[in-house]
């Protein structure tokens, strides 16, 4: 059925908060996707026009967490049911995404009982305000709500704050007073509240009584400043360095803190150290198994040199495990993209724009019920994408990611982009399969992407959720015109060497590989990728420069710094001509192909993947 916008209400049977906050949240959902805000009628009567939206009460479900929920439609409204707070936001959310208002029409169906239980208990999101996050440490709070709103209408129901209190220079407010009104907004929505709190010093710090009453008493400051906290999670490691016989006791000094400021005296640990042995593990192992009351659970993270299986297997079966997967890197990291062409690696880096909705999909399922849920690591807006069909699997593994990607498309741009949306991310994930050089997909994904520029209101194109995949688009197709053209110069060098005889026959190959340097595709595609990303920096905070953005590193998000690194050899075999044109005599000698080369042999120096290793054979 379609209903005319204007024609839905909002229905609460009885005055009570909950319901109250569940009610301005879908009207104010549903102003912010249409423009309309219905009215909010409280009476103990249904009304007899239009179409109402029933919120109220009903008994627990058995998911553990609360979280679960009931949608009824039938021909004059749809009855939204709950037993928690945040329950009925999750109903709100899957009721939106469900029932598509286009054109001021609301999507219903006639008769329907929809009830939904989530497969995992923790559902969550970690958020990065300091100065390595590529993009979060530059929001207000206002952009902070939306994101998480966001996120609760696709099940998210955990915040995890990162708490590394570096000052970044696009702070609109002081770390610690932009991470207390984040805890807020995740009390106001009910959601859990986790801060995630490394230990930087060394150990004989923590032994130190001095020194340790100094950290205790800055915890204690924290702690008391946070609106709710659920619990802290404290990794082993990157960064930290602790053995777990300090580790544990020094947490529960952190667990007695907690209670005392007012929140539940509950830890998470996570099992990750960079430099972790075999006594480290039986060490954390055997402390983790005794269980303290202050344990909540173990986290398996990046640097866990345990498998999930295994380590699922060695904790006592009472023990909850948690995931922490990296959704935001490519390289160098917990989830490489795999055989990834050195092209793209050289290129996009470490820390891309990167949608892997189908490798992540897998990811999740694959070891999906040995956990309880996840808190992902996410730094930024480069791995939106990821992070929602993530939170969608979590709540259902068996959910289509083309499902999750059209209701994104039409939930946070347009709802008619939702399938051309979908087809376009899918194909950018394509974009990353096999040789660069020879994927013909990804002009296919380009001339998809422009032509979904065009179709797009003038308000959805200029969008960062929008814009961010474009780029990528743009991004993808300049790498792969340079790979081809420096490939192609690299081989005419090898090929003509021989024949230089003269400075004259050197400039006229370096004339011509200059003029067609800048040739007018590669021209047009680069000069995209410059104005998206400006845009981007503008709208959302994403720093794709070190020198323009002041990204922290090139490993953290400064893909545009390497726009136009070295493909091939190429620019080194025109260094050496230039150097051979000043030298050559015009004495008809050819120039050998050796002169153009330095010797690689024992004792020499190589540099690859930002690290410099020296032959020894």
């Amino acid at each position: 059925m379609l209903i005319p916008i204007e024609k839905v209400s909002i229905l609460l049977l009885q005055a009570d908060n909950d319901l109250k906050f569940a009610a301005s949240f879908a009207a104010q959902e549903i102003r912010h996707l249409c423009g309309f805000h219905p009215s909010i009628i409280l009476s103990p009567h249904r009304p007899n026009f239009g179409y109402a939206i029933l919120i109220e009460w009903h008994q627990p479900g058995h998911d553990g967490c609360g979280d679960s929920y009931l949608l009824s439609f039938n021909q004059t409204g749809v009855a939204i049911r709950a037993s928690t707070k945040r329950g009925f936001l999750f109903a709100i959310g899957r009721f939106l995404r469900y029932c598509p208002i286009k054109s001021k029409r609301l999507e219903v169906p006639g008769k329907l009982e929809l009830s939904s239980v989530p497969a995992s208990r923790i559902r969550g999101y970690q958020i990065g305000y300091g100065k390595l996050s590529n993009s979060m440490d530059s929001w207000s709070v206002a952009q902070f709500d939306r994101h998480i709103r966001d996120l609760i209408i696709f099940g998210c129901n955990s915040i995890e704050i990162e708490y590394k209190p570096d000052t970044s220079p696009h702070h609109i407010l002081p770390f610690h007073q932009m991470i207390t009104e984040i805890c807020g907004l995740a009390a106001r929505y009910n959601l859990d509240c986790t801060l995630w709190i490394p230990n930087l010093e060394p150990a004989s710090y923590y032994l130190d009584p001095r020194f340790s009453q100094c950290e205790l008493e800055q915890r204690m400051e924290l702690f008391s400043s946070m609106p709710k906290l659920s619990a802290i999670t404290v990794p082993g490691g990157d960064p930290g360095q602790l053995r777990p016989q300090i580790l544990f006791p020094w947490v529960q000094r952190l667990t007695d803190l907690l209670r005392q400021c007012g929140h539940p005296a509950a830890a998470w640990v996570s099992a990750q150290w960079m430099q972790a042995d075999c006594a480290w593990y039986q060490e954390f192992l055997q402390l983790a198994n005794q269980k303290p009351a202050w344990l909540r659970g173990i986290v398996h993270g990046p640097w866990t040199q345990l498998s999930i299986p295994d380590l699922r297997h060695q904790l006592r079966s009472d023990l909850p495990l948690r995931r922490y997967p990296d959704l935001s890197h490519c390289i160098f990291c917990q989830y490489p993209v795999p055989d990834w062409d050195l092209a793209h690696a050289m290129t996009s880096g470490r820390e891309p724009i990167n949608p892997r909705p189908k490798a992540y999909k897998q990811i999740h399922n694959l070891y999906r019920a040995q956990a309880v849920g996840s808190i992902p690591h996410t730094t930024g807006i480069n791995a939106d994408i990821n992070t929602f069909v993530w939170l969608d699997q979590e709540w259902d593994p068996n959910s289509q990611i083309r499902h999750t990607l059209a209701d994104y498309a039409r939930l946070f741009l347009h709802p008619s982009l939702e399938n051309d949306f979908a087809d376009g991310i899918l194909a950018l994930e394509k974009n990353w399969s096999g040789a660069l050089v020879s994927n013909w997909l990804i002009n296919t994904t380009l001339d998809r992407w422009k032509q979904l520029q065009k179709l797009a209101p003038s308000k959805v194109s200029h969008h960062w959720r929008f814009q961010s995949p474009l780029l990528r688009a743009y991004y993808d197709a300049y790498a792969q015109q340079r790979l081809i053209r420096e490939q192609a110069i690299t081989r005419q060098i090898c090929d003509r060497a021989n024949n230089y005889l003269s400075q004259e026959s050197i400039a006229q190959d370096l004339s011509h590989w200059t003029e067609t340097g800048g040739e007018a595709d590669s021209t047009e595609l680069r000069d995209q990728c410059i104005k998206l990303s400006e845009e981007l920096y503008q709208s959302i905070g994403l720093k794709s420069s070190v020198k323009k953005h002041l990204a922290a590193h090139q490993g953290r998000g400064a893909f545009m710094d390497a726009i136009d690194a070295p493909l091939s050899d190429s620019r080194w075999l025109i260094h050496q001509l230039k150097k051979a044109q000043k030298q050559i005599n015009n004495q008809a000698k050819p120039l050998p192909l050796g002169s153009m080369r330095e010797p690689r042999g024992r004792g020499a120096y190589m540099t690859t993947w930002g690290f410099q290793i020296k032959l020894v054979g």
